[in-house]
This record gives structure tokens, sequence and C-alpha cells, in this order.
């Protein structure tokens, strides 16, 4: 899992640079999408950002209205891909040729520089893992900045998507 802190600071970019947030995730995740929610309110109240639970329907709707969606390797990712919504895949121990079909040009996959990575079988670090701490919210703001660039090349109808990640 993506540090809270590394969301934090990611959200805080965007905010900055105009965008509407969406926050996801299960049960298993609620406490940091709730401290997420609460950091960017906090220091970014001009801007709305929506942490609130949401139902599957809701989730499965949301994907395909957003510009750029930001995942691991989760029901987020299959959603993304079902969409076609442009994805910044953040990867630990998964190795995105197992995770993204190679037909899926709209997903970039980040993930950790350790030599060990990705190995799917903590191998080297017995579980403990890490090897996601070391992407850094300024390389996904690139990747997303990327999609966006290229969602305006293109000239696709971004009226509905803009903005929103």
């Amino acid at each position: 899992i993506w540090p809270t802190s590394h969301w934090i600071e990611l959200g805080k970019l965007l905010v900055k640079r105009g965008a509407r947030i969406v926050l996801t995730g299960g049960p298993d995740v609620q406490s940091a999408r709730d401290e997420i929610a609460k950091a960017l309110r906090d220091d970014c109240s001009h801007n709305p950002v929506f942490g609130d639970s949401l139902s599957v329907e809701a989730f499965c709707a949301i994907t395909q209205l957003c510009s750029v969606m930001v995942t691991g390797d989760s029901f987020g990712l299959h959603l993304s891909l079902l969409h076609k919504t442009p994805t910044v895949l953040l990867l630990g121990p998964s190795s995105e040729k197992e995770v993204v079909p190679k037909h899926a040009s709209h997903v970039t996959s980040l993930r950790s520089s350790y030599p060990c990575s990705p190995c799917a079988y903590h191998i080297f670090c017995d579980g403990v893992g890490g090897c996601m701490d070391v992407i850094t919210p300024s390389s996904v703001i690139d990747a997303i900045e990327d999609h966006i660039n290229q969602l305006t090349i293109i000239g696709a109808d971004t009226s509905v998507r803009r903005n929103n990640i």
C-alpha cells in the first residue's frame, strides 16, 4: 500500500492544479481514506475533495467520469481497464506483465526502483515491503500530466472528465 503521507502530498499537488479529487477504497482502507480527506479538506478548502464511502455501483460509475485514475493493483485498476480511463498504476511487489493487458496503452505503471521489485513473493523483505514507499508523489504528478496532455493532443472530449482525478 502506498503511504498515506504520499497520498496526502499528491492530493495537495493536484488541488493546487485545480483538480477535483474523489477518494475511493473499501472498508479495509477507510481510516486512511478519512485521514487523507481530512488533510486535504483542512489545507485545500477552496476545492472540493470527495472522500465519503461510495457504493460499488457509484464507484463503477465514477471511474468513467475521471480524467485520470491513480490506483494500485485493485478493483479500481480493473474498472479503469473496463472504461479505458487513463490510469497511473502504483506497483509494489506485483508485476506489470501480470496485471496490465498488453493492449492497455492508457495505463502508466510506476514501480519501486529496488532491485528485488517486482517479486510478488516477498523473498527479500519477508513481507515487510516498503517497495511502494519509493514511488514519489512528484513522479505520479508527472505521469498524470502526461495522460492529461495526451488527452489534449488527441482531442478527446474532456468536458465531462475535466479536472476529476
